[in-house]
Parts: structure tokens; C-alpha cells; sequence
């Protein structure tokens, strides 16, 4: 269901006294600062007079209200079409529903408010009482905001008779009797929001104006197509999947085997460019800074999440989630800014993916070319460049983050000792709630150029950015007095893999090496020597390598199956070695942190020296044995019920004769049993009935608790639920529905079945009704 947009948000209340209540500015401006865009449809017909006039002289330090009735002579508007059709086809906004006031009928092309893309013309048509004469002067006057002023760029004269004295620009471009089809083009660095639009007539001492019409509104927005835009970007393939695609694909899993989760962005879905225009009026975010993808993107990442401004969604990592949603079980950023409008409270529960689906939204609904990355084995919490564990600590399986395009004209002129002086492209931005910035929890926009060349001076963030991808990892180890000795330094830990979807594919690319350069190379070493000098001294101890190694491997398996665990101990010493293996067993969060400890395994090795024999047979340089650990479901099936959790697997092998260790880790996610979604006809044809129909079969050992099957499509299938109690092993369960699609475009279907024991999501690859 559809709700209006943000409009009851708590705002700060006037200051009461004796005497009654007193705004906070008077004394300090003319009138408040101008923050808010849509929280209530302001009037605007109210302007500032003209320097000079007798306006002025009457009301010297405010506004006056201009007459909207012409004199006898006078020209007047009769009707004015924004050429809806005909302006978004060109300006690439023709998916976007609104809500606009008056709105009755949202296919009724008449009833919705233009949206357009600034840096671009667009063309109205006006129909006047009568034909143009010599005489006759106006201007169309663009306002925003609660105070429209010229100076601040929220009041925008667009003139058509005299030189403009804004960088928008306006021009007859056709007249044929009484109807005139001007051309206007917004600044590529126009104010970002919901225009209103008058259209200001003069002659001789008099002027007046159209009456407020909500038809003529006009949404502008970032350009991606415009040069001049500083969020333009230079393919027409990027600008297909960064900005128009609904869909897309979010990693999880490891860097072994990246899982993909469908999911739903719908920026242009009804309401939801209303709800991101409204949570910059509830950031209290100033009308005039919203032309700056730098400072709306940075604002973004703060209020996206609760953590200091009653933001869009609760972060939950405890495994606890009464009160609210399963952060597992969302799969589309729509539900999650539709409840927020609709209860004007942040949404529970979200984890880095959630957050950075719904950050997703945000930025391409307004324009901002951005991607969704997932930083494998990434490091957390920390600024530094050394992320030092006492050996049974934990480190982060993966964590996303959102990338924006965009210039960055404050670091023009900057020169990075590699040469490199444009630091634009994609920026890093966070919403999930780490650390405080500024005092606020955000991150970014980083420049991830920056990153890679070490220069984390320049703003914003970029020390934690860096450690993120690209820390050290030294294990420690901790003697009887609490004194703390490193006993192993990796380089190559954390950072394995980044990644993002593909430009029109539905897999991943790996982009790697858009962030550092190959581990160990010249360039890599001068990128650390460059970072070590923007943070504090690191300890570079680097212990002699060892010569001995140890492995883990685990084939990918389905939850409630028997894991075999092999692990492989090499020996490149000239003697034969007894080794003391253990390998401890746990349960984590996908942050890394331990859930429960499950077991530990002991076993001694005895492993060959480096012989010419052994040396052949390996094909190497070492000998190496293996031994299969065997680990039953009924070990492990209980503490992964519910939750995104993993096993991690941490293997020791100790040097029976001179005490040496070796270290390693194994993170693995185990697949829930599959789910499948079939439609009864491969093409889908609008206003023609079709079927889709989900099945799922239980080929665990044991029955499955309070299954619940959902399907939901926007635009074509509610949100329809059906609950199956107990599902005993090997029994299926079936929800079939049918639904005719109303619109040409392409549209996902989301199935989702959660049970006591997991959360199973799937989506139907696309719905394109033709």
C-alpha cells in the first residue's frame, strides 16, 4: 500500500518563554535557515521585490505577495503542458511514479509531476489568451524551499527577453497563434529536488503571476548524460545498470564461493523519489548544499542509519530480533522505505548488506551513478593499518559497502606521488554504523584512487577505508605475565576479493585491483610506505618464514550434510618432522564474531623430509600429509538456525622439535536445501493472465518448524503469505499464484521461504511483460 510522503518527522520545537513561543533565528536572519523541500507543501507564490521598486520600499526585509490577476490588456496563461512524454523519454526519467497532490489516477499521464535531469533542456507549452505582441515580457521563476532567494539559488529567474542572470537558461524555441513552446535548461549544478513553477508577466510598472498550480511542479535531478554534470559518467552501458536498473545483485558468502542475493532497488517506484527528497527535509539538510553529490551522499550515509538521527534502519548484529525483521529475511530496499514513510520510525533490522541495498536506492533514485561492492575478508572497527588478533580472535567475512561516481573538485590540483592528480570516479560511501566521523556515524565519499596510491590524508575517511581492504594481519601470542610477542605478520589477509555485479550480467566482477595493487609488488610497497605516514608509526616486525605451512579445504555443501574437512600439513625441511595439529571449530556472525565454540580436534603428523622422491611426487618444493576431519550435522545443524552464520576453522600445527607454528583460517557458509520458481509460459504478455508457481522440498533428516512461504512482485504480485506449520523430511510444500501485469518493463518476482532453521531467498531471474 501506498503512503504519502515524510511529512509528521519530529522536528525541533520552537523556544517557549513567558512572553509565548520565539523562533530560534529572529535576531539572527531575516527568516530561518531553508531546509525543508516536501514536509509540507509550502506556498511560493511569495517573492522577494524587485530593488528599487515600491514593493521594496513597503516591505524593505521580507516578501511580497505579486498580484496573479493581469491588467485589462494583459497577457495571461490559459494552460500549460510540461510535455511529460516527451521530456522524460529524452531525459531517461520515464519509470518514475510519484504522488502528487491531486492524484487520483497514477496512469493518468496528467495527473504526475515532471521529472527531469538538470544540465539538460526540456521544453513547456503555454497556451496565452492571445497571440504575443512586441510588448509582452516574462520569465518563468523556478523556487524550492521555504525561503527562495535568488542569492542562495533556491529562487531561479529564467528569463526570455533579456540576458539571463543565472547559468539556467531559457529561450523561445516555437510559436505558432497563442501557444509558445519554450525551452529551459536548468545549471548542471542546480539545486537537486521539487521545483514549483510560476510564470511572472511584466509591463510597464506592473507585474503578476500564474496562481500555484502542483501540475507545473518540476522534480530535478543529477545527470549522468551531462558533461557538465560532475556525476556524469561516460557510457551509456554504466549509466544502464548504475542509475536505471531497479534490480540487482548483492554478495554474501566468502571469497571461495560469493553467494548472490537478489535484490530489489525500485527507485523509481511510486513514492520512493518523494521519501528520498524527504529524508534530506528530515536530515535538516540546507536547501542550497543539495546541488553537491559530495555533501548529499556524505549527509546520506549519516542518515541511513538510526545511530544519531532517527534514520531509516536499526543496525542488529546479537542475534536477537524480536521487535522486528530477521535482517536476512529483506530482500528490497521498496518494503523497507515504504514502512519507514509509512510509521515515521526507523525500520528494524538491517546488517551492512540492507544498509547498503537501501543506500543503493537513495543514490540512483536521485541520479548518482552507484554500485554495491563486498569487500571479502575485510578489515573492522579500526583506523589502523596493523589489525593485531590474539590468536583466537576473529576477523570479518565480508562487509558491504555502496561505491558513488563523482568528481571531486575540491582535491583538483592535488598530486599523488604516483603522478596522479584526478581523484574523482567512484567513491567509497558507508551507511552502516562503525565508527563516528565528524561526529557522526557515516564514512565516505572516499576516493578509492586515493586508496590505492596510500594518500589517506584527504577527505573523507580514507584511514579506515584503507584498513578495510588493505591491513596487515600480525597473530600474537600472549606469555604468562601478559606480555605480547608477534609470532606472525600477513600482508595478503585482508582485502582477498571485492566485488560488484556485472554491467548487464547477472554475475560478478571483480575489482580488485581498483583498490591495490598485486601483494608484494613495487607499487604495493610504495602504496604502505605512502599510508604508514598518515597514520601512526606501525610495527613492521616481520617474522622469519617458517618452513612449514598448513591447510584447510572444504568442498561447498548444503546444511545438515556431514562436512569433510581436509587438512594438510607440508614439510620443507631437509629432515622428517612430527607436527601437533589442532584445528578449533566455531561458530560465527558474518562480522567474524564468535557465536558458540563447537569443538577442537588434536592429531600428530609425521611428514616426510624434502626429499628428491618427495619433492617429485608433489610436483613442489615440500612433502606434505593429509587427513579428512570428519564433522557430523548434528554437531553444528542447532547453532546455525536463523542467522547468516559460518563456520570458521582455525588450524595450528606446532614443530615438535624447535616449538615453530604455523597458522591458518577457513571461513565456510553452508547453502540452505534449493527452492524453485517456475512461470506456466516463457514470454509474459501484458493484460494476459500467468502463473508462477514455488516449491520447496525438505531434504533435511528432520521436520522443519513453522515454514512460511512469501511472493511478491512491485507492481504485479502483492504481497501474498501462506503459513505450512511443520514440514516432515522429504515433504514438499507448493504456493501458487496468478496475476495479470498492467505495465511494460521488466520486474523481478521474489520468493521467500523462513522456517526455524534458515531464511531461503530466491528471485525470478526478470518478468518483462511485452
Amino acid at each position: 500500500m501506498w503512503v504519502p510522503p515524510l511529512s509528521e518527522f519530529p522536528t525541533v520545537e520552537p523556544l517557549t518563554t513567558m512572553s509565548g513561543s520565539v523562533d530560534r533565528f529572529t535576531g539572527r536572519f531575516n527568516h530561518p535557515p531553508s531546509d525543508t523541500n516536501l514536509f509540507k507543501e509550502p506556498d511560493l507564490s511569495a517573492v522577494e521585490p524587485a530593488e528599487g521598486s515600491a514593493e521594496a520600499e513597503a516591505t524593505p526585509r521580507g516578501y511580497y505577495s505579486r498580484p496573479t490577476q493581469p491588467p485589462a490588456s494583459g497577457l495571461m496563461v490559459q494552460y500549460i503542458d510540461m510535455m511529460k512524454y516527451e521530456n522524460e523519454r529524452d531525459h531517461h526519467t520515464h519509470q518514475f511514479r510519484l504522488y502528487c497532490a491531486g492524484d487520483d489516477d497514477d496512469d493518468d499521464m496528467d495527473q504526475l509531476c515532471l521529472v527531469v535531469r538538470r544540465g539538460q533542456p526540456f521544453n513547456v507549452k503555454v497556451t496565452f489568451n492571445r497571440t504575443l505582441t512586441s510588448v509582452d515580457e516574462f520569465q518563468l521563476e523556478f523556487r524550492i524551499g521555504q525561503y527562495p532567494a535568488v542569492n542562495k539559488r533556491t529562487m531561479v529567474v529564467v528569463p526570455f527577453f533579456r540576458a539571463p542572470q543565472s547559468s539556467w537558461t531559457g529561450k523561445i524555441f516555437k510559436a505558432e497563434g497563442n501557444v509558445v513552446i519554450l525551452t529551459i535548461t536548468p545549471a548542471a549544478n542546480a539545486i537537486v529536488g521539487k521545483f514549483q513553477m510560476y510564470m511572472a508577466f511584466f509591463e510597464g510598472n506592473h507585474s503578476w503571476q500564474t496562481q500555484r498550480n502542483t501540475k507545473t511542479d518540476v522534480y530535478i535531478l543529477f545527470n549522468p548524460w551531462a558533461k557538465d554534470d560532475s556525476v556524469f559518467i561516460s557510457t551509456e552501458a554504466e549509466r544502464e545498470e548504475y542509475v536505471m536498473n531497479e534490480n540487482g545483485l548483492i554478495y554474501r558468502g566468502s571469497h571461495k564461493y560469493p553467494r548472490p542475493l537478489f535484490w530489489e532497488y525500485g527507485q523509481f517506484q511510486k513514492g520512493i523519489l518523494d521519501i528520498c527528497i524527504s529524508l534530506l527535509d528530515a536530515s535538516k539538510m540546507s536547501i542550497s548544499s543539495r546541488s553537491d553529490p559530495i555533501k548529499v551522499s556524505r549527509r546520506a550515509s549519516a542518515l541511513l542509519n538510526s545511530q544519531d538521527d532517527h534514520g531509516v534502519l536499526v543496525g542488529n548484529w546479537s542475534g536477537n530480533y524480536s521487535g522486528g525483521t530477521f535482517p536476512g529475511y529483506w530482500s528490497s530496499s521498496v518494503d523497507i522505505l515504504y514502512q519507514y514513510a509509512e510509521t515515521r520510525f526507523p525500520v528494524a533490522y538491517a546488517q551492512c548488506w540492507v544498509f547498503a541495498g537501501v543506500f543503493n536506492t537513495f543514490l540512483r533514485c536521485l541520479g548518482i551513478p552507484a554500485r554495491v561492492v563486498t569487500n571479502y575478508d575485510s578489515g573492522h572497527d579500526t583506523g589502523d593499518l596493523t589489525i593485531e588478533y590474539v590468536f583466537d580472535e576473529n576477523g570479518r567475512n565480508y562487509h558491504c559497502w555502496n561505491e558513488a561516481n563523482m568528481q571531486r573538485p575540491e582535491l583538483l590540483g592535488i598530486r599523488l606521488s604516483s603522478g596522479v592528480t584526478d581523484l574523482g570516479g567512484w567513491q567509497v560511501v558507508d551507511c552502516t554504523p562503525q565508527e563516528s566521523s565528524e561526529g557522526m556515524y557515516r564514512c565516505g565519499p572516499t576516493s578509492v584512487i586515493a586508496i590505492k596510491y596510500g594518500h589517506l590524508q584527504l577527505p573523507f575517511d580514507g584511514p579506515f577505508v584503507f584498513a578495510e581492504v588493505n591491513a596487515d594481519v600480525a597473530y600474537l601470542q600472549k606469555d604468562k605475565y601478559g606480555n605480547l610477542t608477534v609470532i606472525e605478520r600477513y600482508t595478503d589477509m585482508i582485502g582477498k576479493l571485492l566485488l560488484t555485479k556485472s554491467i548487464g550480467r547477472n554475475d560478478y566482477t571483480v575489482i580488485t585491483n581498483s583498490y591495490k595493487f598485486p601483494e608484494g609488488s613495487l607499487e604495493d610497497q610504495r602504496t604502505m610506505k605512502e599510508a604508514k605516514k598518515r597514520v601512526l608509526e606501525q610495527d613492521d616486525t616481520v617474522k622469519t618464514e617458517a618452513l612449514m605451512t598448513i591447510k584447510l579445504d572444504l568442498n561447498p555443501t548444503f546444511k545438515g550434510q556431514p562436512l569433510n574437512l581436509d587438512v594438510t600439513v607440508t614439510n620443507g625441511a631437509d629432515v622428517d618432522k612430527q607436527f601437533d595439529v589442532s584445528v578449533d571449530v566455531d561458530v560465527i556472525y558474518y562480522t567474524g564474531v564468535v557465536r558458540v565454540h563447537l569443538k577442537d580436534v588434536e592429531a600428530i603428523f609425521s611428514v616426510k623430509a624434502n626429499s628428491m622422491d618427495a619433492v617429485t611426487a608433489n610436483h613442489g618444493c615440500v612433502a606434505d600429509l593429509t587427513h579428512t576431519l570428519l564433522i557430523q550435522p548434528q554437531e553444528y545443524k542447532y547453532y546455525l538456525k536463523g542467522e547468516d552464520y559460518a563456520l570458521k576453522f582455525t588450524g595450528v600445527a606446532v614443530d615438535k622439535t624447535d616449538g615453530q607454528k604455523a597458522y591458518t583460517t577457513l571461513l565456510v557458509e553452508l547453502d540452505d536445501p534449493e527452492m524453485t520458481m517456475e512461470l506456466d509460459r516463457e514470454k509474459v504478455l501484458r493484460g494476459e493472465a500467468t502463473r508462477v508457481t514455488v516449491e520447496f522440498t525438505n531434504t533435511f533428516p528432520e521436520p522443519l518448524d513453522n515454514v512460511k512461504m512469501m511472493l511478491i512482485s512491485s507492481g504485479i504480485i502483492p504481497k501474498t503469505e501462506k503459513y505450512h506449520g511443520t514440514l516432515e523430511p522429504g515433504a514438499s510444500v507448493q504456493m501458487v499464484k496468478q496475476f495479470t501485469p498492467r505495465r511494460i518493463g521488466s520486474r523481478r518476482i521474489r520468493a521467500a521461504l523462513q522456517c526455524d532453521d534458515f531464511t531461503k531467498l530466491m528471485t525470478f531471474p526478470a518478468v518483462a511483460p511485452v
